[in-house]
Protein backbone atom coordinates (compact mmCIF):
# COMPACT_ATOMS: atom_id res chain seq x y z
CA UNK A 1 0.00 0.00 0.00
CA UNK A 2 2.84 2.38 0.86
CA UNK A 3 4.52 1.61 -2.47
CA UNK A 4 1.25 2.18 -4.34
CA UNK A 5 0.71 5.50 -2.57
CA UNK A 6 4.29 6.51 -3.39
CA UNK A 7 3.73 5.72 -7.07
CA UNK A 8 0.53 7.78 -7.08
CA UNK A 9 2.34 10.78 -5.62
CA UNK A 10 5.27 10.42 -8.01
CA UNK A 11 3.03 10.31 -11.09
CA UNK A 12 0.93 13.28 -9.89
CA UNK A 13 -2.28 11.32 -9.31
CA UNK A 14 -2.30 11.75 -5.51
CA UNK A 15 -2.48 14.85 -3.40
CA UNK A 16 -0.53 15.89 -0.33
CA UNK A 17 -3.51 15.35 1.99
CA UNK A 18 -3.81 11.65 1.15
CA UNK A 19 -0.05 11.18 1.58
CA UNK A 20 -0.23 12.73 5.06
CA UNK A 21 -3.14 10.49 6.06
CA UNK A 22 -1.25 7.43 4.86
CA UNK A 23 1.85 8.48 6.78
CA UNK A 24 -0.17 8.95 9.98
CA UNK A 25 -1.68 5.49 9.50
CA UNK A 26 1.76 3.90 9.19
CA UNK A 27 3.01 5.65 12.32
CA UNK A 28 -0.16 4.68 14.22
CA UNK A 29 0.53 0.95 13.61
CA UNK A 30 3.55 1.13 15.89
CA UNK A 31 2.90 2.67 19.30
CA UNK A 32 4.94 5.73 20.16
CA UNK A 33 6.76 5.32 23.45
CA UNK A 34 6.97 8.11 26.01
CA UNK A 35 10.63 9.01 26.69
CA UNK A 36 9.72 10.20 30.19
CA UNK A 37 8.01 6.89 31.03
CA UNK A 38 10.96 4.91 29.66
CA UNK A 39 13.39 7.05 31.69
CA UNK A 40 11.41 6.59 34.89
CA UNK A 41 11.02 2.83 34.45
CA UNK A 42 14.67 2.28 33.56
CA UNK A 43 15.75 4.39 36.54
CA UNK A 44 13.65 2.37 38.98
CA UNK A 45 14.49 -1.16 37.80
CA UNK A 46 17.33 -2.08 35.42
CA UNK A 47 15.89 -3.32 32.13
CA UNK A 48 12.33 -2.11 32.73
CA UNK A 49 12.85 0.67 30.16
CA UNK A 50 13.95 -1.90 27.57
CA UNK A 51 10.86 -4.00 28.34
CA UNK A 52 8.69 -0.89 27.97
CA UNK A 53 10.30 -0.19 24.58
CA UNK A 54 9.91 -3.88 23.60
CA UNK A 55 13.64 -4.31 23.07
CA UNK A 56 13.91 -7.68 24.76
CA UNK A 57 17.20 -8.67 23.10
CA UNK A 58 19.04 -5.99 25.08
CA UNK A 59 18.05 -7.53 28.43
CA UNK A 60 20.60 -10.40 28.41
CA UNK A 61 23.39 -7.92 27.63
CA UNK A 62 22.29 -5.53 30.36
CA UNK A 63 21.79 -8.17 33.03
CA UNK A 64 24.84 -10.16 31.95
CA UNK A 65 27.16 -7.16 32.30
CA UNK A 66 25.62 -6.05 35.58
CA UNK A 67 25.64 -9.61 36.93
CA UNK A 68 29.29 -10.21 36.02
CA UNK A 69 30.34 -6.96 37.68
CA UNK A 70 28.21 -7.71 40.76
CA UNK A 71 29.79 -11.16 41.15
CA UNK A 72 33.24 -9.57 40.77
CA UNK A 73 32.38 -6.98 43.44
CA UNK A 74 31.15 -9.65 45.88
CA UNK A 75 34.24 -11.83 45.39
CA UNK A 76 36.58 -8.83 45.68
CA UNK A 77 34.83 -7.77 48.88
CA UNK A 78 35.25 -11.23 50.40
CA UNK A 79 38.96 -11.22 49.53
CA UNK A 80 39.27 -7.65 50.82
CA UNK A 81 37.79 -8.62 54.20
CA UNK A 82 40.11 -11.65 54.45
CA UNK A 83 43.25 -9.63 53.65
CA UNK A 84 42.15 -6.70 55.83
CA UNK A 85 41.72 -8.97 58.84
CA UNK A 86 44.99 -10.81 58.15
CA UNK A 87 46.81 -7.48 57.77
CA UNK A 88 45.43 -6.16 61.05
CA UNK A 89 46.52 -9.31 62.88
CA UNK A 90 50.02 -9.35 61.36
CA UNK A 91 50.59 -5.59 61.72
CA UNK A 92 49.73 -5.71 65.43
CA UNK A 93 51.73 -8.92 65.81
CA UNK A 94 54.83 -7.18 64.42
CA UNK A 95 54.62 -4.23 66.84
CA UNK A 96 53.32 -6.03 69.93
CA UNK A 97 55.99 -6.70 72.52
CA UNK A 98 56.58 -10.27 73.60
CA UNK A 99 54.22 -11.33 76.32
CA UNK A 100 51.56 -8.76 75.38
CA UNK A 101 48.24 -9.72 73.84
CA UNK A 102 47.63 -8.93 70.18
CA UNK A 103 44.65 -6.51 69.99
CA UNK A 104 43.55 -8.16 66.71
CA UNK A 105 43.86 -11.74 67.95
CA UNK A 106 40.35 -12.55 66.69
CA UNK A 107 41.74 -12.33 63.12
CA UNK A 108 44.46 -14.93 63.64
CA UNK A 109 42.49 -17.59 61.73
CA UNK A 110 42.32 -15.30 58.65
CA UNK A 111 46.09 -14.81 58.74
CA UNK A 112 46.67 -18.55 59.19
CA UNK A 113 44.43 -19.28 56.19
CA UNK A 114 46.68 -17.14 53.99
CA UNK A 115 49.88 -18.36 55.63
CA UNK A 116 48.85 -21.95 54.93
CA UNK A 117 48.53 -21.10 51.24
CA UNK A 118 51.52 -18.74 50.77
CA UNK A 119 53.75 -19.37 53.80
CA UNK A 120 54.63 -16.74 56.44
CA UNK A 121 53.74 -13.25 55.15
CA UNK A 122 54.74 -9.87 56.51
CA UNK A 123 52.19 -7.08 56.86
CA UNK A 124 53.25 -4.98 53.84
CA UNK A 125 52.26 -7.49 51.10
CA UNK A 126 49.00 -8.10 52.96
CA UNK A 127 48.35 -4.36 52.98
CA UNK A 128 49.08 -4.06 49.24
CA UNK A 129 46.73 -6.95 48.39
CA UNK A 130 44.06 -5.52 50.69
CA UNK A 131 44.23 -2.21 48.82
CA UNK A 132 44.05 -3.99 45.43
CA UNK A 133 40.93 -5.91 46.40
CA UNK A 134 39.29 -2.77 47.78
CA UNK A 135 40.01 -0.90 44.55
CA UNK A 136 38.65 -3.79 42.43
CA UNK A 137 35.50 -3.96 44.56
CA UNK A 138 34.92 -0.22 44.28
CA UNK A 139 35.51 -0.19 40.52
CA UNK A 140 33.11 -3.10 40.06
CA UNK A 141 30.41 -1.25 41.99
CA UNK A 142 31.01 1.84 39.86
CA UNK A 143 30.80 -0.39 36.78
CA UNK A 144 27.40 -1.75 37.85
CA UNK A 145 26.16 1.83 38.29
CA UNK A 146 27.61 2.84 34.91
CA UNK A 147 25.95 -0.09 33.10
CA UNK A 148 22.65 0.76 34.77
CA UNK A 149 23.10 4.38 33.68
CA UNK A 150 23.79 3.29 30.10
CA UNK A 151 20.62 1.18 30.24
CA UNK A 152 18.65 4.24 31.37
CA UNK A 153 20.15 6.33 28.56
CA UNK A 154 19.45 3.58 26.01
CA UNK A 155 15.80 3.31 27.07
CA UNK A 156 15.35 7.08 26.90
CA UNK A 157 16.92 7.41 23.45
CA UNK A 158 15.06 4.37 22.10
CA UNK A 159 11.75 5.83 23.27
CA UNK A 160 12.59 9.07 21.47
CA UNK A 161 13.39 7.13 18.30
CA UNK A 162 10.17 5.09 18.44
CA UNK A 163 8.42 7.80 16.41
CA UNK A 164 11.22 7.99 13.83
CA UNK A 165 9.94 6.92 10.42
CA UNK A 166 11.96 4.09 8.92
CA UNK A 167 9.35 3.07 6.37
CA UNK A 168 9.94 1.60 2.94
CA UNK A 169 9.55 4.98 1.23
CA UNK A 170 12.89 6.37 2.45
CA UNK A 171 15.25 7.09 -0.43
CA UNK A 172 18.82 8.26 -0.75
CA UNK A 173 19.95 10.10 -3.87
CA UNK A 174 23.66 10.50 -4.56
CA UNK A 175 24.50 13.28 -7.01
CA UNK A 176 28.22 13.67 -7.79
CA UNK A 177 29.22 16.74 -9.74
CA UNK A 178 32.18 18.55 -11.29
CA UNK A 179 32.27 22.34 -11.13
CA UNK A 180 34.73 24.84 -12.63
CA UNK A 181 36.60 27.04 -10.16
CA UNK A 182 36.89 30.45 -11.86
CA UNK A 183 39.38 32.04 -9.46
CA UNK A 184 41.72 29.08 -9.21
CA UNK A 185 41.41 28.18 -12.87
CA UNK A 186 40.79 24.54 -12.04
CA UNK A 187 38.00 22.07 -11.45
CA UNK A 188 36.29 21.16 -8.18
CA UNK A 189 34.10 18.23 -7.29
CA UNK A 190 31.03 17.98 -5.11
CA UNK A 191 28.85 15.23 -3.73
CA UNK A 192 25.24 15.90 -2.81
CA UNK A 193 23.30 13.43 -0.69
CA UNK A 194 19.52 13.90 -0.61
CA UNK A 195 17.35 11.91 1.78
CA UNK A 196 13.61 12.03 1.22
CA UNK A 197 10.60 10.28 2.69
Amino acid sequence: MITLLGLMVVFGQGNVGSAQVAQETVVADEPIRSPRAALLRASLVPGWGQIYNREYLKLPLLYGAMGALAVTAIQANQDYVLYRNAFQYKAFDEITAEGETNPAAQYQSDYETLAAEFGPISSSPLEAQRDNFRRNRDLSIIGVAAIWGLGVLDAYVSAHLSSFDVGEDLTLKVDPGVHPLPRAGGVGTSLTLTISW
